[in-house]
């Protein structure tokens, strides 16, 4: 068996895609507008001139519509949902910046507190979640009836609705888009545009040593990484599910694949295959009879209202709970812990781990301290962050990669050869 390479990828990594749709659309601008500039010189008629640039000026119009499907791609990865905006205003007023996930800790406390808790009580409760003083009262000032200095009943109320059902508001409505882009086809627009000069898939494969797997293991709901390691029709990248559908509720079912007692083969090929994990899940997901089933690529339902998005988003302390009560997703778990534990070196790739306290603990207890651990992210600064949530318990052997300057295709796969190789 050969050595595994083990990446953990998160949003950073879409926002770096995003920059090089961005780089080839300002290219392709600037070379039309170049030579524009010096036909007009020779008196040429305009309209002549922009017939002659006919493809050019489509190819840009493609890359504006591949930008802003990736706008709406990051934005629904870490979209704030609309039952949290009062909320979220309120505290920002009061000098307080909350990511989506960050919030569902602040609405748990919330909901143990009583309306006749003193202020002294109710910031233990805050303190306990790891908030400072400073902010732990400013929360509080959002919260309480300044006159009665008692926490209002009513918003009470309000976060314990917010909690019960925020998440998987959240869940539902980004699951619904991500699979309504792909049914209009998005994706594979992307797909088209990331691999006009060659596949990108084909040359990351050829990028692996012999005998060695690439693991890559993602906290993204989206579903890119599948499209971005395609080479033509075919995943690069295995996720366990086969490729034969199954009957449910009396009829054939053909959006939904194989079974997960199928899921990886119990690990026997896991270790042994390249893989692509989504540990929280993805929108191709579903939970339907109490089981997780993943939706065909090209298979998938007219009406996607109804489905129900495997989607782990939510308090961070509570992820590895919901994690377990999902059949599929505590097997990649597991396997991911496996993974760490053999793997010859880890990758962190645009991921923060602020919202992932279980990812950090895997990694702990199971990653080799002396072997590379590599952060990537835009800048020092970004990587630093990362650096330090892990090496207040181990003293890792961390190295930094910034993908500030990655403005390619070419860019990104000499970054992925750095890694992977050397």
């Amino acid at each position: 068996m050969g050595e595994n390479i083990c990446f953990i990828i998160g949003n950073g990594f879409n926002h770096l895609i995003k920059e090089i749709c961005n780089t080839s659309l300002k290219d392709c601008e600037k070379k039309i507008i170049n030579d524009l500039t010096g036909n007009l010189g020779q008196n040429e008629e305009i309209d002549k001139i922009f017939k002659s640039k006919n493809a050019e000026l489509k190819l840009v119009l493609e890359y504006v519509k591949i930008k802003k499907f990736l706008d709406e791609l990051i934005t629904l990865c870490g979209r704030p949902d609309e039952l949290f905006k009062e909320f979220k205003d309120s505290l920002e007023e009061h000098g307080i910046k909350i990511s989506d996930e960050k919030i569902f800790p602040i609405l748990d406390a919330c909901c143990k507190i009583k309306s006749t808790s003193t202020v002294s009580e109710i910031y233990e409760y805050f303190k306990s979640i790891g908030y400072k003083k400073e902010e732990s009262f400013k929360i509080i000032y959002c919260l309480l009836k300044s006159e009665l200095g008692e926490l209002d009943a009513e918003i009470l109320e309000i976060l314990s609705e917010l909690l019960s059902t925020g998440s998987e508001s959240i869940a539902t409505s980004s699951g619904t888009e991500f699979l309504n882009m792909e049914k209009k086809g998005e994706y594979n627009k992307f797909y088209n545009f990331f691999n006009k000069n060659g596949s990108f898939g084909e040359s990351l494969r050829s990028l692996i040593p012999e005998n060695s797997n690439l693991h890559i293991y993602t906290t993204n709901y989206d579903g890119l990484l599948n499209y971005l390691f395609m080479d033509g029709k075919n995943y690069i990248l295995k996720d366990g599910f086969s490729d034969k559908y199954t009957y449910l509720n009396g009829k054939y079912e053909k959006y939904y694949s194989e079974k997960q007692p199928d899921l990886l083969y119990y690990y026997g090929a896991s270790i042994m295959d390249n893989l692509c994990i989504p540990l929280h899940g993805t929108h191709k997901f579903v939970l339907k009879d109490e089981k997780t089933y993943k939706i065909g690529k090209y298979n998938i339902p007219e009406d996607t209202s109804e489905l129900k998005p495997v989607m782990i988003f939510g308090n961070p302390n509570k992820k590895l709970e919901l994690i377990k009560n999902d059949f599929v997703l505590k097997n990649y778990f597991e396997i991911f812990e496996k993974s760490l534990k053999n793997c010859s070196k880890l990758v962190i790739f645009g991921n923060s781990l602020e919202s992932d306290p279980h990812i950090v603990k895997a990694i702990l207890d199971n990653f080799d301290e002396k072997k590379d651990l590599i952060i990537v992210d835009y800048n020092e600064s970004c990587c630093n962050s990362v650096k330090n949530r892990l090496e207040q318990n181990k003293p890792y052997n961390i190295k930094f990669e910034e993908t500030k300057d990655v403005k390619t295709k070419e860019d990104l796969l000499n970054l992925f050869e750095e890694l992977i190789i050397n």
